[in-house]
């Protein structure tokens, strides 16, 4: 499964995005295609606001905030113009006639389903020109993120890695990619 996709239509600045923001791109089109923006065009604004704050932050190179963000607009998105209940409509008693007494069963509430708590740990993790080896310095603060997950096995890890924009975009996006499965690799082991 990879991380990155092509850009979507109209979001050019760059070649590749992280899956949850071109994600949110496909929903949003989704939901136009339809009838969302008719529908409830207010919720539909709101919800396009929030893609394109998570395209501008992750272009601020912020791109953790810009995935959560983007995340978050899927929600919204799936969660647009929910149908509105309709009342049934109670045939009334005769004037004459007495209704029976009737004993209504006790409604159980159904629990109340918790958003799973979110914590973000961000580590940064620095390396040399061109090279993908985690130095030693950084032993300490690795070894606490891989004992922290092994004591959450349900903790989900989001793990990125960045270059400089020397070299080809190719080889910048390899690179980034190897460091980021050094980091796999290490917590991992």
């Amino acid at each position: 499964m990879s991380l990155w996709e092509t850009a979507p239509p109209g979001r050019n600045q760059y070649s590749f995005y992280h899956k949850p923001l071109v994600d949110a791109s496909r929903a949003l089109e989704e939901a136009r295609m339809a009838g969302k923006d008719k529908e409830c065009p207010a919720e539909y604004n709101a919800a396009k606001d929030m893609v394109d704050r998570a395209y501008e932050v992750y272009e601020a190179s912020h791109t953790l905030e810009a995935i959560n963000i983007a995340q978050e607009a899927i929600v919204k998105i799936k969660a647009l113009c929910p149908p509105k209940p309709v009342a049934e409509e109670q045939p009334k008693p005769m004037p004459e006639e007495k209704a029976p007494m009737v004993e209504k069963a006790p409604v159980a509430e159904a629990p109340v389903a918790r958003a799973p708590e979110k914590t973000s740990i961000a580590l940064k993790i620095e390396f040399d020109t061109g090279k993908a080896n985690i130095k030693p310095q950084y032993d300490g603060a690795l070894k606490k993120m891989a004992d922290f997950m092994t004591a959450h096995p349900e903790t989900t890890a989001f793990i990125e890695g960045h270059s400089d924009n020397v070299g080809s975009e190719k080889y910048n996006l390899r690179l980034s990619t190897q460091r980021a499965e050094s980091v796999r690799t290490y917590l991992i082991q």
